[in-house]
């Protein structure tokens, strides 16, 4: 996705495919201007106006130093309704506390070794039923990495199933209202 940023100093706005970037740290020339340096997956760098944490909510990609746990949620769950076309209705006919569940199972493979989390990728791979994963013919997406910013993305979208969850929930509670 093309976003717009402010311009380092004076100029014309910056152009940034936030699909390519790695990361964004703060950039300090002098004692007046201040912005960002921006790291892109070519080796680029970038330097725009905008603090890190405005980069960070400005882009899809995960800079979790500048951005806090509840607001990465909150865009999973945003770009699940979006991207992926899920919807409340849809989240409506889901019984027995499933979106959890899914929640807890990522949230569980976030939270183990690296040799458990292969194990999980494998039981997966093969088609094998995980205790708690309440979809059968479908697996979670998992990261294939095993580093920090993998365990952060799964962690997100546990968080955004569980949301999805307490929102069902809330729903329910309204209409017996």
């Amino acid at each position: 996705m093309l976003v717009e940023f402010k311009p380092y100093g004076k100029g014309a706005p910056v152009y940034v495919n936030t699909a390519r970037i790695l990361t964004a740290e703060p950039y300090h020339s002098g004692e007046t201007d201040c912005g960002s340096i921006i790291y892109l997956d070519n080796g680029t760098t970038v330097l725009v106006g905008d603090y890190p944490r405005a980069v960070a909510l400005k882009s899809d990609k995960v800079i979790s130093r500048f951005v806090n746990g509840a607001l990465l949620i909150t865009r999973e769950r945003n770009r699940q309704l979006i991207e992926e076309g899920h919807s409340t209705e849809q989240d409506d006919q889901y019984k027995n506390g499933a979106l959890a569940m899914a929640g807890i199972v990522y949230a569980t493979v976030a939270s183990v070794s690296p040799e458990l989390r292969e194990e999980y990728r494998q039981v997966f791979k093969q088609g094998q039923r995980v205790h708690h994963w309440p979809w059968d013919g479908s697996n979670p997406k998992l990261e294939p990495k095993d580093d920090l910013e993998s365990r952060i993305k799964e962690l997100t979208k546990a968080g955004a199933l569980i949301a999805a969850e307490i929102d069902k929930l809330q729903r329910k509670l309204r209409a017996q209202e």
